[in-house]
């Protein structure tokens, strides 16, 4: 059974100790709070604004984010299995050293977004404004890019210097 909440506070509330569980957080500011060192598991986030959001050393498991503003967004040394981002963005957003698994990228507006040193293994980037990103000595593998709009993947000025790409699906990148 989902936990339904619609403010900071019932956010607050549904936090026990440095873990959140089966929550739908829906049109809520959460600006102001912190998920550093958290465990998330099976949360939706549905218009939500995260603008700045620390998610710093974070575990996110089955987490959704659909319309969610993460500019600039810390998600530094983090654990994503199972996330997706859907129509949200998450321009200059930092995945540093962060292991994502089984992750979906939808129709998000991802400039300058920096996966540096990131594992990234099973994930998908679809339809992504990848303007700028930086995947700096990060090891990808099994990994697809596409823009199913226009049938390739705008990769335009995206740095993958020194990073490692095993059975990654580029054909579609442009």
């Amino acid at each position: 059974m989902e936990n339904v909440c619609d403010s900071l506070h019932a956010v607050r509330d549904a936090c026990v100790g440095n873990r959140l569980e089966q929550c739908l957080v829906n049109r809520t500011d959460l600006s102001l709070l912190s998920f550093e060192e958290y465990v998330l598991d099976r949360v939706k986030f549905q218009s939500v604004s995260l603008g700045g959001g620390n998610f710093l050393k974070s575990m996110l498991y089955s987490v959704s984010f659909n319309g969610a503003q993460l500019r600039e967004a810390n998600f530094t040394t983090g654990q994503l299995r199972g996330t997706s981002f859907f129509n949200s963005e998450l321009i200059e957003a930092a995945f540093v050293g962060s292991t994502i698994e089984t992750s979906r990228f939808f129709d998000s507006r991802m400039t300058n977004a920096n996966f540096g040193g990131a594992h990234i293994l099973n994930s998908r980037f679809s339809g992504v404004d990848a303007y700028g990103m930086k995947f700096d000595r990060a090891m990808l593998m099994h990994c697809s890019f596409a823009d199913p709009r226009m049938d390739n993947a705008q990769l335009s000025n995206t740095s993958f210097r020194h990073a490692v790409v095993i059975d990654c699906d580029l054909q579609h990148a442009n």
